[in-house]
C-alpha cells in the first residue's frame, strides 16, 4: 500500500479501485494511497473528497479541512473555479460531524466511481460566452470585411487563424467582439471567449493549461475526465469538438507561445486573436492572417465623439470637435474616455476641454476616467520591454520633436551603432509603440511620444535628456553643412557664421545627388530641429542658426521656398535669443531671398530705417547693400530663360566690388536678397515694427554715394567662387 503511484492516470485509479475494495473500511491504510493520488493529480475532486472522508472517519477532521482548503485554492487561483458539487458536499460532512457511513457501502460507491467509464463520449454544450460588444462602433471596414472572409477562406483548411493587433487603445478588442457578435450565425454550436490578460496590469498572464481546462469544462467535458498532463489536454481539447462550427476569441495575448495550444483543433473552427504585438511566429508557422489596425481617420475620430458624447453637442461645434479628435490623436480610446468627460459635465463645451487637452504636460492626465486610463495602457507595454535598450531607445525617441527619424539619427540620439538603432526601433514596432510609415523611416504618435517624455524625465536625469538631443541635433548640423558643400562649395562660408564643434561626423554624403536626396528626405525633420533647437535653453538657438545657415543653400538649388521661408523665421527668433548682430544679418538675407524667390515680380522700394540695421550693426554703414540690393527681373524661375520684362539694367550695389576681380562685383553680393525689404515687409522679424532698445545706435540712413549701373544680359545665376565669397563676407565680419 505505501509504494510509488503508477504513472498513467488511468492505471492509477484502475490500481486504486483494487485496494479499495480489498480495503473494505481499513481507513488508516487507504489515507496513504489517497494522500499520494491527491499529490499526483491536485485537481481531481473526487480523489481530494475521499481523503477528506477517510481523514474524517480517523478522527482527523482538522486535517480534512486542510486539505479542502488546500484544495480550494488551487481551483480558484489557478482555474479562477470554485470547489464542485462533491468536494464541497464533503467539507459540509466534515463540518457537521455527521456519522461515518456502513463500512460496506462507501467503498462500494467509491469503487464503482473509480472503475473506468469507458469509450463513452461527453455530453456537448453550446457555450455563448461572448461579452458585450461596444455600444458605439465607428469604421473599420476594410478590417470587418478581411473578418467576414476568413470563414470562406479557411473551408479547406482545418483551422482558419487570424491575428488583430495594435497598439494600446487602438480598439483591437472592440472590433474583435463587434465582428464576432455579427457572425454568431455562421458559429451555430457555440462561441467561447477568454481573456488571456498578456497585457493586465493586476494579473499575470493566463497559463495555457488553465485556458484548455476552462474551455473543456465550458464545452461539457466533465472535471474527472479533464487529465492532468498538457499534451493530453491538447488531445482532448483538439477531438471534442468534432464536425462542429465553433468560434474562439483570444483576447490580449502576450505572445504566440501562449495561444498556440489552443490553435490545434478540428475543422470548423476559427479562432480570432487580439494582441499587441505583432505574433510573426503564428503567421510563419500556423499560416495566421494578419491585420494591423491603425487610428481612425479625423471624419471617424469626429463621428466616435459623436457617438460617445451626443449628436447635438458635436454640431454645436464642429470645430472644437475635430480638434478634439486631433488632441486624442484619433485614438479610440483616448475619444471615449474624452467623450465621456464631456457626458460627465453637460454644461462644459468642447472648447474648454479641448483648451485643456492642449496643455501637454496635462493632456495624459486628463484622458482617464475611473478605471480606464490612456496612460495605464501605454505603462503596461513599456513595462513588456522590460527596461532594456528598446526601453532606452524608446524614452529618448520622446524628447525629439521631429515628425519621423532615420535610424542614422536614431543612433545618434542613444549613443548606438546605426544597425543597433535599427534593431531597437524594430523591436519598437513589433510592441507598436512606434510605426513605419516608410522603409527605414519610424514614427511615434503624438501621446505615445507625451508618455515616452514623461517616462524619460522620471528615468533619465536632465544632463542624460540634454546629451542626447544635443548628439541628434549635432548629427542634423553635421550631415546638413555636408550636403551644403555637395551642392554649392563655395558657400562654405556659410559654416563660419556659427563655429559649432559637433559631436558626431554625420551621415557621409558622396555626391549632390546623394545630398539632394537626403535633403528632400528629412528637410521637415530639419524645420523641426530648427524650431524646437530655437526655443531650447542654453546654446540650443546657436544650434538652431547653423541648421538654417547651412540649410539655405541645399532649400534653394531645390526651389523649396516656403520651406525656406519657414526656417528664416526661425532664425530670426533664434538671432534674437543670440543678439549676433552676424546672425540677423545672414536671417534677413535668407528671409528676404525667399520673399523675393516667392513674388513674381517685386517692385524697387525704399529701404526702410531699420531694414538696414540688421547688416549696419555689423560694423559700417556701407554694408547696407548686402542686404537691400534687389533685382527687378521677376522669379529666379525665369532668370536664364528671358530678359527682364522692364528691360531695366541691373544696378549694382556701390563699394561691394570684390579686391580679387578688379571692375566686377562679388557674385556672392550680386546674388544676394532683397532681405530687409521683403523680410521686414512681409515677415515676423525680432525687431517688429519699433526697432528694440539694442537696435537704437545702428545707422538709420544709407550711405549717399551714387549706385554704379551697367546693362547686361539675363543669365543662369554664376557659380560664385570661395575667393569672392570671402571676400564678401568679410565686409560683414
Amino acid at each position: 500500500m505505501g509504494e510509488a503511484p503508477p504513472r498513467s492516470a488511468g492505471d492509477s485509479l484502475r490500481i486504486y479501485a483494487h485496494r479499495l475494495a480489498q480495503a473494505l473500511g481499513r481507513h488508516a491504510a487507504v489515507v496513504a494511497d489517497l494522500t499520494a493520488f491527491v499529490a499526483e493529480f491536485p485537481y481531481r475532486e473526487r480523489l481530494r473528497a475521499q481523503l477528506m472522508m477517510a481523514l474524517h472517519r480517523q478522527g482527523r477532521s482538522s486535517e480534512a479541512l486542510d486539505v479542502y482548503r488546500e484544495g480550494r485554492r488551487l481551483l480558484v487561483d489557478e482555474l479562477g473555479l470554485e470547489p464542485g458539487r462533491e468536494l464541497a458536499e464533503a467539507e459540509r460532512a466534515v463540518l457537521a460531524g455527521e456519522p461515518d457511513e456502513p463500512d460496506g457501502a462507501r467503498p462500494e460507491r467509491d469503487l464503482a466511481a473509480a472503475r473506468p467509464a469507458g469509450p463513452r463520449r461527453p455530453s456537448w454544450s453550446r457555450p455563448a460566452e461572448l461579452p458585450l460588444a461596444a455600444s458605439a462602433f465607428i469604421g473599420r471596414r476594410a478590417e470587418l470585411a478581411a473578418l467576414d472572409a476568413l470563414p470562406e477562406v479557411g473551408e479547406g483548411d482545418p483551422l482558419p487563424l487570424c491575428v488583430v493587433s495594435g497598439p494600446a487603445g487602438v480598439g483591437k478588442t472592440a472590433l474583435a467582439l463587434h465582428w464576432a457578435h455579427s457572425a454568431v450565425a455562421s458559429f451555430p454550436d457555440g462561441q467561447l471567449y477568454a481573456d488571456v490578460r498578456g497585457y493586465d496590469a493586476e494579473a499575470a498572464p493566463t497559463a495555457p493549461a488553465l485556458l484548455l481546462e476552462r474551455f473543456l469544462r465550458t464545452m461539457g467535458v466533465p472535471a474527472e475526465r479533464i487529465p492532468a498532463e498538457h499534451e493530453a489536454r491538447e488531445a482532448l481539447f483538439r477531438s471534442t469538438p468534432q464536425g462542429r462550427r465553433v468560434l474562439i476569441v483570444l483576447d490580449n495575448a502576450a505572445s504566440s507561445a501562449q495561444v498556440r495550444p489552443l490553435l490545434r483543433g478540428a475543422p470548423g473552427r476559427l479562432v480570432l486573436v487580439t494582441a499587441r504585438r505583432r505574433l510573426e511566429g503564428l503567421v510563419a508557422g500556423e499560416g495566421a492572417r494578419s491585420l494591423t489596425l491603425d487610428l481612425l481617420t479625423a471624419g471617424e475620430a469626429v463621428e466616435l465623439l459623436r457617438a460617445v458624447a451626443g449628436p447635438e453637442r458635436v454640431a454645436r461645434d464642429t470645430e472644437a470637435a475635430v480638434r478634439l479628435g486631433a488632441l486624442c490623436d484619433r485614438l479610440p480610446l483616448a475619444l471615449r474616455i474624452a467623450g465621456a468627460r464631456l457626458v460627465a459635465r453637460p454644461r462644459r463645451r468642447l472648447a474648454t476641454l479641448a483648451g485643456r487637452l492642449a496643455e501637454q504636460g496635462h493632456r495624459l492626465a486628463e484622458l482617464a476616467v475611473d478605471d480606464r486610463a490612456v496612460r495605464t495602457g501605454f505603462g503596461v507595454s513599456y513595462d513588456d520591454l522590460a527596461g532594456g535598450p528598446a526601453a532606452r531607445m524608446f524614452r529618448l525617441l520622446g524628447l525629439l520633436d521631429v515628425p519621423d527619424i532615420a535610424p542614422a539619427v536614431a543612433a545618434a540620439l542613444a549613443n548606438v551603432s546605426e544597425l543597433q538603432a535599427e534593431d531597437l526601433l524594430e523591436t519598437l514596432v513589433d510592441m507598436h509603440l512606434v510605426e513605419t510609415p516608410s522603409p527605414r523611416r519610424y514614427r511615434m504618435h503624438d501621446l505615445l511620444r507625451l508618455f515616452a517624455r514623461e517616462r524619460a524625465a522620471v528615468e533619465e536625469t536632465a544632463e542624460e535628456r540634454g546629451r542626447a538631443v544635443r548628439r541628434a541635433l549635432d548629427h542634423y548640423l553635421a550631415t546638413v553643412r555636408a550636403a551644403a558643400r555637395e551642392v554649392n562649395p563655395a558657400d562654405q562660408w556659410r559654416e563660419d557664421v556659427v563655429r559649432w564643434r559637433l559631436s558626431t561626423p554625420g551621415t557621409a554624403l558622396a555626391s549632390a545627388a546623394e545630398a539632394h536626396a537626403w535633403v528632400e528626405r528629412e528637410r521637415e525633420c530639419l524645420l523641426a530641429a530648427g524650431r524646437q533647437a530655437a526655443t531650447a535653453p542654453g546654446d540650443g538657438p546657436e544650434i538652431a542658426i547653423g541648421l538654417a545657415v547651412a540649410f539655405h543653400m541645399p532649400l534653394e538649388y531645390r526651389g523649396r521656398w516656403r520651406e525656406q521661408l519657414a526656417l528664416g523665421t526661425v532664425a530670426l527668433e533664434a538671432a534674437e535669443s543670440t543678439g549676433d548682430p552676424r546672425h540677423f544679418a545672414i536671417a534677413h538675407n535668407d528671409l528676404g531671398w525667399a520673399h523675393w524667390a516667392m513674388a513674381p515680380r517685386p517692385s524697387p522700394r525704399t529701404p526702410r530705417p531699420w531694414s538696414r540695421r540688421a547688416v549696419t550693426a555689423a560694423g559700417t554703414p556701407r554694408r547696407w547693400p548686402w542686404a537691400t540690393w534687389r533685382r527687378r527681373c521677376g522669379s529666379p524661375a525665369t532668370r536664364g530663360r528671358r530678359r527682364c520684362a522692364s528691360r531695366r539694367p541691373w544696378t549694382w550695389p556701390p563699394r561691394t566690388a570684390n579686391p580679387a576681380r578688379t571692375g566686377r562685383p562679388s557674385t556672392a553680393g550680386a546674388w544676394a536678397a532683397p532681405a530687409s525689404i521683403w523680410a521686414i515687409r512681409r515677415a515676423p522679424t525680432p525687431c517688429g515694427a519699433a526697432p528694440p532698445a539694442s537696435c537704437t545706435s545702428w545707422a538709420s540712413s544709407p550711405p549717399t554715394s551714387a549706385a554704379a549701373s551697367r546693362t547686361t544680359p539675363t543669365r543662369a545665376r554664376p557659380r560664385s567662387s570661395p575667393s569672392s565669397s570671402r571676400a564678401t563676407w568679410a565686409l560683414l565680419t
